[in-house]
């Protein structure tokens, strides 16, 4: 049942025992019921679920909203309320709150056969252009649990395909490789719809996925990727988050391969390198403001299979990395191009609002707005 139809019914039913009772009371007593102190907070920071045996109305909120709004406390009311809230099966709650649902569902022997994971379902069904739901979806199909499988059943894959007879010998590695396939493309499937939607941590977590998982010839999916979602200029969207790895990238990309400096020459500014010069320092403006250096040397030593030096292990060592940077000071007027641009990336960095669920964290960024369809009072 729709919001308004709800506060319509309960104001219905109410305004007979107590005519001054207005329609924009029941929004915000139903609001109260599910811990907001307006029904303008619940619009701006709640997200529709279903009523689960984990999720209980706040009767402390309830009755402060009642004494707010000028209301003598009255059981009646609080029952009437109650009662229809409780028989539409609607609840509202906060991303944190809902995210807390799904990771101790996620903690469970069979968690898709939880409650959470069932209200998941109907919610994206019912609401299929709302990101969160796919999002939180996917979180159910991680496949990390069949890492340990053999990766080339590309053979006994293609056999089991056509339909041909599967030896005893290989059928249960082959069934777990299959499980492991639908869990995969389950867990692609719903991260790419969320990210069509909109949702960039979905977008994140499928880059990560694809790039750190490999296929049955030992290549990252993402490799071979040939989904829903472009990733084209992904690394520039996580540098202006304020990631440190990409940051770094693409400043030093603009200064070796663009400009074609390196650390130990004397850079030059000139007409034709201006421009880039100009992106240099913003990047450079804007990692200062996250306390990130662009400029130091990040030179080590390390093994030649890549691990950091040992002494204590001897051999062969290898010196990876760059030098120091050392950017020419741009003219007045050029400084404050960059700067501003640079104010722009800051802005943009501090006015995010994006939920991200962390699996094993206590903590989510949980400030993405929801808003209702029936955010005015009808």
């Amino acid at each position: 049942m729709p919001l308004a139809h709800l506060c319509f019914s309960i104001h219905q039913q109410v305004k007979n025992i107590f005519p001054d009772f207005k329609r924009s009371h029941a929004y915000e007593l139903v609001a109260s019921f599910f811990g907001y102190a307006s029904y303008s907070s619940l619009t701006h920071t709640a997200i529709q679920f279903i009523k689960i045996d984990t999720l209980a109305l706040n009767n402390t909120c309830f009755n402060q909203r009642h004494v707010d709004l000028g209301m003598p406390l009255n059981s009646h009311i609080r029952e009437i309320v109650s009662d229809a809230i409780l028989s539409s099966n609607i609840f509202y709650l906060s991303l944190g709150d809902l995210s807390v649902q799904v990771r101790s569902s996620l903690e469970a022997d069979n968690p898709m056969s939880s409650e959470v994971f069932g209200a998941l379902l109907e919610m994206h069904e019912t609401l299929p252009q709302q990101p969160v739901y796919p999002y939180l979806l996917a979180q159910y199909h991680d496949s990390s649990e069949y890492w340990d499988i053999p990766a080339d059943m590309s053979y006994l894959y293609n056999k089991f395909l056509k339909g041909e007879e599967i030896s005893p010998t290989f059928r249960r590695e082959l069934d777990e490789f299959i499980a492991a396939k639908e869990c995969t493309d389950k867990h692609i499937d719903y991260l790419e719809r969320a990210t069509q939607l909109g949702l960039f941590a979905a977008k994140k977590q499928l880059y990560e996925f694809l790039n750190y998982e490999e296929d049955v010839r030992g290549q990252p999916l993402l490799q071979n990727y040939q989904g829903k979602i472009d990733f084209t200029g992904f690394e520039l969207e996580q540098a202006k988050r304020g990631d440190e790895g990409f940051l770094k990238e693409i400043f030093v990309e603009l200064i070796e391969d663009k400009l074609g400096w390196k650390g130990w020459q004397k850079a030059h500014i000139t007409a034709d390198n201006l421009e880039m010069v100009i992106e240099a320092w913003k990047w450079h403006y804007f990692a200062n403001f996250l306390k990130i250096d662009l400029l130091n040397s990040d030179l080590r030593a390390i093994h030649e299979n890549g691990d950091a030096y040992d002494d204590d292990v001897g051999g062969s060592l290898y010196v990876v990395g760059r030098e120091n940077i050392v950017l020419p000071a741009l003219p007045a007027q050029s400084d404050a191009i960059a700067k501003k641009k640079s104010q722009d990336l800051i802005d943009f960095y501090t006015a995010l609002n994006e939920f991200s669920f962390q699996a094993n964290d206590a903590y989510d960024s949980n400030d993405l707005t929801y808003v209702d369809d029936n955010d005015e009072y009808d």
